[in-house]
């Protein structure tokens, strides 16, 4: 009898484990990217659930779909407007930290709550008490986002503060901060009634061509100087250049790429000293694309590796990645063009 109910115990304990949902593979990583800004608790406890690809994907559309303003379009204006926001924070944010911009705390509220009127983050890597700053024992910074419509984000005043304490900036939760952000992440959701895949939900196509554009940006020269560059790009060095530094852009590389989802594209490219860079690009079927480069460093104190995931459409430009020299005076930018044919 005791061997039997050991028995049981093991068949029950095998059952369980074999209908415990596990992350589909190619999307594993899909809720801890910048979406999960956006994700509810219903989102997470439904996405738990998703065991293969194919729910996952359906998963995908259905959560755009349910946030998309215009149903029945060919656009998503709610999603193309958060992958834009994505692609500055990447630039932006990622000044002085290791961390992707859009992952950062100041990257989730210019996502959620959108661009405030003025931005007061001073240049801070945890080693030293920026003049001005109050420190005491532990190096400090102080941050600001201004906003100019307190009442329509559900924010106590206009004005969301971070803190660095040897690390990246941190948002303070005075003036109902994470509380603006959580109504404006559920305000998103236009479709509630939405329970599976709608028929108008955009399919993402096999095959696409892609252009890598390879950007020197510098703050060093006192003049202020754009290049000719190519199509689009000049569009997404105009949505960074107010909020960055540098006076100067300069193209160093461009390659093309054929990529599909299952299937990576690789290709070297070449910085301003000659140094190679290995680029591989992926066509997403959810509809974006990601990018990684190594080695990615312009100096000992600068990034090693880019690898980053983000939406784009036929025609658009985003800015992808960068990596910063020392005190950030110079830096290397990735703009990714899907060429529609």
């Amino acid at each position: 009898m005791r061997h039997t109910t050991l028995l049981a115990i093991t068949i029950a304990m095998t059952l369980a484990t074999a209908a415990k949902a596990e992350p589909p593979t190619r999307y594993a990583d899909w809720p801890n990217g910048p979406v999960k800004w956006l994700m509810t608790a219903e989102d997470h406890q439904a996405w738990r659930a998703i065991n293969n690809d194919a729910a996952a994907r359906d998963f995908i559309a259905l959560f755009w779909s349910r946030r998309d303003p215009t149903p029945g379009t060919a656009e998503n204006e709610f999603r193309d407007e958060f992958d834009h926001r994505v692609a500055v924070a990447d630039i932006v944010f990622s000044r002085d930290t290791r961390l992707r911009g859009a992952l950062t705390d100041p990257g989730r509220v210019f996502i959620i709550l959108g661009p405030p009127a003025s931005i007061g983050l001073p240049a801070y890597d945890g080693s030293s008490t920026p003049s001005g700053q109050s420190g005491g024992s532990v190096p400090q910074s102080i941050g600001t986002f201004r906003y100019s419509n307190p009442t329509a984000l559900h924010l106590a005043d206009g004005l969301l503060r971070f803190v660095a304490l040897g690390g990246p900036y941190v948002l303070s939760p005075l003036g109902n901060s994470y509380g603006a952000l959580q109504d404006a992440s559920k305000r998103a959701i236009v479709n509630p009634a939405l329970r599976a895949v709608p028929p108008w939900a955009p399919a993402a196509p096999a095959w696409q061509r892609f252009q890598v554009t390879l950007v020197h940006a510098s703050s060093t020269r006192g003049r202020e100087r754009v290049e000719i560059l190519p199509p689009g790009v000049t569009r997404a060095i105009d949505d960074v250049r107010a909020l960055l530094p540098w006076k100067t852009y300069k193209v160093i590389d461009a390659v093309t790429f054929s990529a599909q989802s299952a299937q990576p594209a690789t290709t070297t490219m070449l910085a301003q000293t000659g140094k190679p860079y290995r680029v591989v690009l992926r066509f997403t079927a959810e509809g974006g694309a990601s990018l990684n480069v190594s080695p990615f460093q312009v100096s000992r104190e600068g990034n090693e590796i880019l690898s980053t995931t983000f939406g784009i459409k036929p025609g658009e430009t985003v800015s992808v990645g960068a990596s910063r020299g020392g005190e950030a005076k110079e830096a290397l930018l990735f703009f990714v063009t899907w060429i529609a044919d």
